[in-house]
């Protein structure tokens, strides 16, 4: 937004969630440059009349405040967040079941509660930053897509008839171990392509520093 725009947050918040993405890569940083400009600016000509607000990773967003010197004297209170834990996490994931008509308490195979556990358990062992909500309503998503081809499969073996609707109803209820362990390997093989796309912009980024 130009400075024009930004008048219009005086006297109030400007919360930027994700704020590391404005220099995530090549492409952006043009643009990323320029509101971070703007916001230095107005950051300084307004400072008594509006407080901003900038989250995402620590990381990411230390490396992004460290491209502006500008940023680095505006930025000098920082709240850190705990990840949730794993059982905080499958509270979660049973928020969004329940809230979805899934009873996770109820599962007709008792094994995938166990299988769930561990599968969240090993993926905050495997990457540094999974633990928020977004990462358990991603699961979710993938249980209930796993779920609905297994249970087309077995329930509509011809692709148009079901066998038995009561039985579907029920089985509709609840996930299976299968159903989990396909979520849970769907959701490492794409946090395993979000982290190595990290790693390409971070090396594409330093590259371009250096010419």
């Amino acid at each position: 937004k130009d400075t024009q725009e930004l008048q219009l947050l005086k006297y109030g918040v400007l919360f930027i969630d994700e704020f590391h993405q404005l220099g995530a890569d090549s492409s952006s940083w043009d643009y990323g440059k320029k509101a971070i400009s703007v916001l230095v600016s107005f950051m300084e000509n307004y400072r008594d009349d509006f407080v901003c607000i900038i989250a995402g990773y620590p990381r990411e967003i230390k490396a992004a405040i460290a491209c502006d010197p500008g940023l680095k004297s505006r930025f000098n209170i920082y709240i850190d967040f705990p990840d949730y834990s794993t059982d905080e996490m499958f509270q979660i994931f049973k928020y969004f079941s329940k809230k979805n008509n899934r009873l996770i308490d109820e599962l007709k195979d008792a094994k995938a509660i166990k299988v769930l556990i561990k599968g969240i358990e090993k993926l905050i062992e495997e990457f540094e930053e999974i633990g928020n909500a977004r990462a358990m309503r991603k699961l979710f998503e993938k249980a209930k897509k796993m779920q609905a081809v297994r249970l087309v499969n077995e329930y509509f073996p011809d692709g148009y008839n079901c066998s038995s609707s009561e039985k579907l109803l029920i089985a509709y209820k609840s996930f299976s171990t299968e159903d989990i362990n396909l979520a849970l390997e769907e959701l490492r093989d794409e946090l395993i392509q979000q982290r190595e796309a990290s790693e390409a912009r971070t090396i594409g980024f330093g590259i371009s520093n250096h010419n």
